[in-house]
Parts: C-alpha cells; sequence; structure tokens
C-alpha cells in the first residue's frame, strides 16, 4: 500500500488530478447556489427555454453553439423534457406592457406558485417577486430572458418553468475543467519547467473570473474552452483542425475569432514552418464557419438557415451596442480593464464577481512587460503568453476605437492564461533564485517568495469565491 501511494503521489499528472478534483468538488458545492439566474443567466436562460419551447432563440445577436450546450443541459437534467408545466391557472385580469413597473396579477390560487420562479403567459417570461396568498396575487418582474413585453387578456393560461440551476449550469462546469487541463497540456506543450506548469495551472484553477464563469450559464465559458482546444493544437501543429476548432470558439461566441490573431502572431514572430499547411488552414477557417454555422444552428432552431443571413443578424444586432448608446453601469473602455479596477458582482452572498483576482490584476501590466523581455531572450512559453496578451486583449483597443462597441471588465477572461503562464514563469525564476545560495538567510528566499504568492492567490480567491463567502458573507 506505501508504495502505491509512493507511487501515486510521484505520478507526472498527479498535481493537475488533484487540482482538477478540488475545483470540481468546489463548482458543485455551489451549483444550486443562487436557486435562480443571476446577472446575464436570465437572457442565456431565458434563451434556452425558448428554444426548447420550439419558439427559437430569443437572443440573435449571440451564435447558437454555447447556447446549445445551455439549453442541452437544461433538457437532460429535467429529464428529457420542456421544462414548462401548465398550473392550471388563468390571469383574471388584463394588463398592460409597462416594463419600468412591477405587474401585479391576479389569480384564483396564488399558493400554486412561490416566489423567485419564472412563469410564462403568452410566450413571455416573468419572474414572480412577491406573493399575496390572502388576495391571491402574484407580483412579478417583466420581459425576463429577452422576452417580449406585450398586452395579456383575461382568461390566459399561466406556466411555469421546471427546470433548475444544476443544468443550466452544469456545461459550464464541465467546459471550464476541461479548459484547466487543455491549459496544464498547453504549459507542456511550451515546454516550460514541470513546476512552472503546476504553478501555472494552479493560478488558473484558483483565479476569481476563471472559477466564476465556469460556474454560471453564460456563453463565455464555452468560448474559451474551444480557444484552448485551438491553441494546443495549433502548439502541435495541427494547423487544420486548429482552425476547425477556431471557428467552434466563434460559433460559441463572436469574440472567439481573437484566437485567429493570436495563432498567426505567433507563427509569425515564433515559426513560420509548414507555410502552406499553416496559411492554408487559416484561409479555410472561413470555409468552415459557414459550413458549420447552420448545422448547429438548425440543433437550437429546428431549421436550416442561410449561414449569411445568420451573420447579417448577429452582425446588425450588435450594431446598436456602442458607448453612445449603451449606459450600463459596469460598461469600460479595453484600456481601463487593467487601469480602474470596476466591480463587476453578478451575485452577493455567495460571491459571484466578474472580476480578475485583485492580485493578479495588480500584477498585469508587469506581467505583460515580463513576458516581452523573456520574449526577447526567445523563451518559447514567452512569446506564446505574449502572443496570446496581444491577440485577446491589445486588439480590443483598435477594435473599440474603431467601432465604439461597449465593453466589459469581465471580457479579459479570455487573456488570464496569458497572466498565468507570465506569472508561473516569473514564480519560477524566483524559485531559482534560492538555489543560488547555498546557506545563509537567502536559503529559502525564492522558496518562501512563490509559496506566500501561492498562498495569497489561494486567499483571495477564498475570501472573493461563491465557494467560501457563502458561509462568512
Amino acid at each position: 500500500m506505501k508504495e502505491r501511494w509512493k507511487k501515486l503521489l510521484h505520478w507526472e499528472h498527479f498535481g493537475i488530478s488533484l487540482i482538477v478534483l478540488v475545483t470540481l468538488i468546489m463548482h458543485f458545492s455551489v451549483i444550486m447556489i443562487p436557486g435562480k439566474v443571476l446577472f446575464d443567466e436570465a437572457f442565456y436562460v431565458g434563451d434556452a427555454r425558448s428554444i426548447l419551447q420550439g419558439t427559437g432563440t430569443l437572443r440573435p445577436e449571440h451564435p447558437p453553439l454555447g447556447k446549445f450546450f445551455i439549453a442541452m443541459g437544461v433538457l437532460i437534467f429535467d429529464g428529457f423534457s420542456t421544462p414548462l408545466k401548465n398550473t392550471g391557472e388563468k390571469t383574471q385580469q388584463v394588463f398592460g406592457s409597462d416594463r419600468d413597473n412591477d405587474t401585479v396579477i391576479e389569480v384564483s390560487d396564488a399558493s400554486k406558485f412561490s416566489v423567485d420562479i419564472t412563469i410564462e403567459i403568452n410566450a413571455e417570461q416573468m419572474e414572480i417577486t412577491n406573493i399575496d396568498s390572502a388576495l391571491n396575487k402574484i407580483t412579478v418582474k417583466r420581459g425576463v430572458g429577452g422576452t417580449t413585453v406585450s398586452s395579456h387578456a383575461a382568461q390566459q393560461t399561466i406556466y411555469l418553468f421546471t427546470d433548475n440551476p444544476f443544468g443550466w449550469r452544469f456545461f459550464s462546469v464541465i467546459a471550464g475543467t476541461i479548459s484547466l487541463i487543455l491549459f496544464y497540456l498547453i504549459c507542456r506543450e511550451l515546454s516550460m519547467p514541470k513546476i512552472a506548469v503546476l504553478i501555472s495551472t494552479f493560478l488558473l484553477a484558483f483565479e476569481s473570473i476563471s472559477f466564476v464563469q465556469s460556474s454560471v450559464g453564460m456563453l463565455d465559458v464555452f468560448t474559451v474552452v474551444f480557444s484552448m482546444a485551438t491553441f494546443y493544437l495549433y502548439l502541435r501543429r495541427k494547423y487544420l483542425p486548429a482552425g476547425i476548432f477556431a471557428v467552434l470558439s466563434v460559433l460559441a461566441k463572436l469574440n472567439g475569432a481573437l484566437v485567429v490573431p493570436v495563432m498567426v502572431l505567433h507563427w509569425l514572430i515564433a515559426r513560420r514552418d509548414k507555410k502552406a499547411y499553416f496559411i492554408g488552414s487559416m484561409i479555410l477557417a472561413p470555409v468552415w464557419y459557414f459550413l458549420l454555422l447552420p448545422i448547429i444552428n438548425f440543433m437550437i432552431q429546428g431549421y436550416f438557415q442561410n449561414p449569411v443571413t445568420i451573420t447579417s443578424v448577429m452582425i446588425k444586432s450588435t450594431e446598436s451596442l456602442t458607448f453612445a448608446n449603451v449606459t450600463h453601469e459596469v460598461r469600460q473602455v479595453p484600456w481601463d480593464w487593467l487601469i480602474h479596477r470596476l466591480r463587476i458582482a453578478y451575485w452577493f452572498t455567495p460571491n459571484y464577481f466578474g472580476n480578475l483576482s485583485i492580485d493578479i490584476w495588480w500584477l498585469a501590466i508587469p506581467i505583460a512587460v515580463y513576458l516581452f523581455l523573456r520574449s526577447l531572450w526567445k523563451n518559447r512559453a514567452a512569446w506564446f503568453g505574449l502572443s496570446w496578451f496581444i491577440g485577446t486583449y491589445v486588439l480590443w483597443i483598435p477594435i473599440v476605437l474603431v467601432t465604439d462597441r461597449v465593453t466589459y471588465g469581465y471580457y479579459i477572461y479570455p487573456t488570464v492564461g496569458a497572466f498565468c503562464i507570465g506569472l508561473g514563469l516569473a514564480l519560477t525564476d524566483v524559485l531559482k533564485l534560492g538555489v543560488h545560495f547555498k546557506a545563509g538567510k537567502f536559503k529559502w528566499v525564492g522558496f518562501g517568495v512563490v509559496i506566500a504568492c501561492l498562498v495569497g492567490h489561494f486567499a483571495v480567491f477564498a475570501i472573493f469565491s461563491p465557494v467560501f463567502s457563502r458561509w462568512f458573507g
């Protein structure tokens, strides 16, 4: 038995296996908390419900793949049935389309409902915010999930949704876990020292925004998992499948297209191999996009559409999402993401914050500088980390300057892996510092600094993550 434990502890993948196991336990410990939609889940869960009812997508500005995963989670964990139940209740009065105020609906038996559940009347989703059992009245918030707010006649049937957070968050957890494993493999492909691979993976696993985005029913995590697969295949010089997975990243969310400049930039500065194969694979990517888009869209719409039409609708639907038109309180220009840390609260108690961990945020710009300096010494990991940073973050600056497209601080999520590679390399360099001191008080300086940084990083995660904040608020 002792030998088996010794063999397990020396297994090369023991570290990543332990990290994955711990993060999975953490994810599933909070997957049902809160028991209602939070932040932008309201849009994507509402969209999934509409898809499963056969009434199509409510979010035409987004591609179909991420929405498909959320809808499948809802379907599977609701017993492979549409999560809609006829309550037997009907509206007792006519009410209008005033979205700004809560609407009171008279019913014959208010006991059939509960606060925070979502109901549907004539294709409009509404969230119950209050129940008056004595007067048999329910108060609702209108137009949940992006559904159209309209007037309703008396005697309209009231349905309620029977799904739960486990279903709409399950595939996010799985995608986030796969992303972590792929990141570990990416670091190994970059020939990083073993300790640097584990440090970088640890940093990513317990990074606030990475954990939160892997915990909620939003599209971003699906873009990231396909981005990670793209990078891994690219680093293994499998350029054709890398191009296909880049397209899947785009089909999850449009900003997945930023993986392409990452690969192109890195190929130009660090590789320039298999020229015809690489260029051909990148040219073929749009072809794969127009082939796959109608197929995946069919899975959520139930009918085929022209991919050019679908793309045109997505683009036109986002044209108005500019800083001139959107006044959301957490909107930010990309150059401000790393300068002004605006707290983006998805939910309180437990805490779901769409922000970089404070320690990574403090060090983000120094990490970028470090990656640049290390790349001058032709460090493979630094080259790729720098390309990753430029492609998924720096490029946002000219994009916004040209289009005025509104952005938010949590858009930094696809860049987190680059920061973790840079910090992992830097901490490994610090660790090596202790090797040069054979004796005296500096002997353990490198080891002490690294341990302090990792413990501090986990402490920041523990304070602000939903896993621990549910206990101490």
